[in-house]
């Protein structure tokens, strides 16, 4: 059973996630980062996660470019929640290995 703080956090996650959502609607791309500030530590890689796949959704639906290693590069405290949906993406664009934080490799080898 949830504790009543957890319950609050998936609360203000599910909250930030509309506000993202209505980002996308009202302009271009916003930043996912913008949107995690006031997530404690503990819960912020599942705000993260949840805000990649919304950010991969709208960018797909818009058919805007998506730089797989840039969500690796921007949040590796999350890299390894993020490693599965991140190898779907490259498989299903054909893309190479996602760059570990501090490498140069890209996903266009």
């Amino acid at each position: 059973m949830k504790s009543k703080k957890e319950i609050e956090i998936s609360h203000q996650i599910d909250s930030v996630c509309d506000a993202f959502e209505r980002a996308w609607l009202e302009e271009d791309c916003p930043q996912i980062a913008k949107f995690c500030e006031d997530i404690p530590d503990a819960f912020r890689t599942k705000l993260i996660v949840e805000l990649v796949e919304l950010d991969v959704a709208y960018r797909k639906k818009r058919k805007i470019p998506l730089d797989l290693n840039g969500y690796a590069i921007e949040f590796p405290e999350a890299l390894a929640d993020l490693r599965p949906l991140l190898l779907e993406l490259m498989a299903e664009s054909g893309a190479s290995a996602v760059a570990s934080p501090g490498s140069n490799e890209t996903d266009d080898d």
